[in-house]
């Protein structure tokens, strides 16, 4: 059984992330979250990495997650869940995911 606290939207947004110097990638967000997402990228990531995300969502400026961890791995697609957010992030998200969630639902 999937329990999530958060409603995870499909979408498909350019993504980049990083750990220090040691892992540095590109990829796509397939789903979104006020918690967490999932990735699709040809760079493998470990099992519980911690990482910076950055978010190309439409026209707006990157959504920048200051820190996620790597919750799952499945060949190319991996989950993170958002560990800290900025609090002026967290609301981009918040606003983003409230919009997606009222026009699925129209």
């Amino acid at each position: 059984m999937d329990i999530r606290k958060h409603t995870r939207f499909t979408v498909q947004f350019q993504g980049s992330f990083s750990s220090g110097q040691r892992l540095e990638g590109e990829g796509t967000v397939l789903n979104l979250s006020l918690g967490g997402c999932k990735v699709k990228s040809d760079t493998r990531v470990p099992l519980g990495a911690g990482v910076r995300l950055r978010i190309t969502m439409q026209e707006e400026q990157p959504l920048e997650i200051k820190r996620a961890a790597v919750r799952w791995v499945r060949g190319q697609e991996f989950g993170l869940e958002f560990t800290f957010v900025e609090a002026e992030e967290e609301l981009r998200l918040r606003l983003f995911v409230q919009t997606f969630d009222r026009s699925s639902t129209t």
